[in-house]
């Protein structure tokens, strides 16, 4: 269906229709994905459930799948007995494009949809010298934008990718120029911790008694940091106690010449 006066147009968004008897009337139902696009510009798919007499029997829109999304695609429709597994490319926010899955049903007819929990990449991440979990030391900022960790933010003469909402709720921060590679990770609050269970909060003696002779001690605003073969992992501390920690992509000595333009 077409209206180009408005620009208009409804279409299937695929070839696929799943035939099966939802309703359990005997008769085999059509479920696939319909699309339309107001003014050229394209709403967000929707299931739809038809009837043998090609009358439509239920809908439902991805962004009403995915609580929270804005936009969304089917991009798969895969048949479980009674229950199909659907996929699909939604946005979600400032966490930008995601692919989330869940399970539909249609009892009598009537379409309902479980979306899968969203998994956490960095659940049960570690601050070490690699960095955060797979947040990686060397990290292209290209990868890290991909994968809707960070954003940029700046003007044209000193843009930076800045950490996303996922990364700051672990308390995770950093800088990195966009054509640049990931060189420094911080952890701010106590969400993030090392292998040694230390984190922002920690006391003194409890970093000292993690580390041992490995410790060592430097100048401000550095005056605990661990020397390893080509990086090092500093501590901040204030009061006794460790108010930040970060991990750099390059050796102890160069700890306190690490400034630039911006």
């Amino acid at each position: 269906l077409e209206d180009g006066s408005t620009r208009a147009r409804a279409e299937v968004a695929t070839d696929i229709a799943y035939f099966h008897d939802f309703d359990g009337d005997g008769a085999n139902d059509a479920l696939t994905v319909f699309m339309c696009h107001g003014g050229g510009v394209p709403w967000p798919d929707q299931l739809v459930l038809v009837a043998p007499d090609g009358s439509l029997m239920d809908s439902n829109m991805v962004t009403d799948m995915f609580e929270g999304s804005d936009k969304g695609s089917v991009q798969g429709i895969e048949p479980k007995g009674d229950e199909l597994r659907i996929t699909a490319n939604v946005r979600e926010g400032n966490l930008g494009t995601l692919t989330r899955t869940g399970t539909l049903t249609a009892p009598g007819g009537k379409l309902q949809f479980v979306a899968d929990k969203l998994k956490d990449p960095f659940d049960g991440a570690k601050f070490s010298s690699m960095g955060y979990g797979p947040l990686g030391l060397g990290m292209s900022a290209e990868e890290i934008l991909r994968r809707n960790w960070g954003e940029l933010e700046g003007d044209e003469s000193c843009e930076y990718v800045v950490p996303g909402p996922l990364l700051r709720k672990h308390g995770i921060d950093f800088a990195v120029h966009p054509d640049d590679e990931l060189f420094r990770v911080d952890a701010t609050t106590e969400t993030a911790r090392t292998p040694s269970g230390i984190h922002v909060g920690s006391s003194v003696a409890e970093l000292e008694k993690a580390y041992g002779a490995e410790l060592r001690r430097g100048e401000e605003p550095y005056p605990y940091y661990l020397a390893l073969t080509d990086k090092a992992m500093t501590f901040s501390v204030e009061g006794g106690k460790v108010t930040g920690m970060a991990v750099h992509n390059h050796d102890a000595k160069y700890l306190w010449d690490v400034g630039g333009d911006c």
